[in-house]
């Protein structure tokens, strides 16, 4: 039994849990895009940070040892 089928049961009728599904599906649809874009750029600064530690502090050292 999916989701709206068990709203469904639960109110009597499919009408009002459909009609708020809808609604929710319509105003979720661009949350997994998002998530994807702020996860992709916080990744992306992350990576981009590493690499200017590594250019601007490890490589003038030079070899340790």
């Amino acid at each position: 039994m999916n989701l709206r089928a068990r709203e469904g049961a639960a109110e009597g009728t499919g009408l009002v849990a459909d009609a708020s599904n809808t609604l929710a599906d319509v105003s979720l649809a661009d949350v997994p895009r998002g998530a994807f874009a702020l996860a992709g750029a916080a990744v992306g600064l992350l990576l981009l940070s590493w690499l200017l530690v590594y250019a601007l502090i490890f490589l003038p050292r030079g070899a340790v040892g």
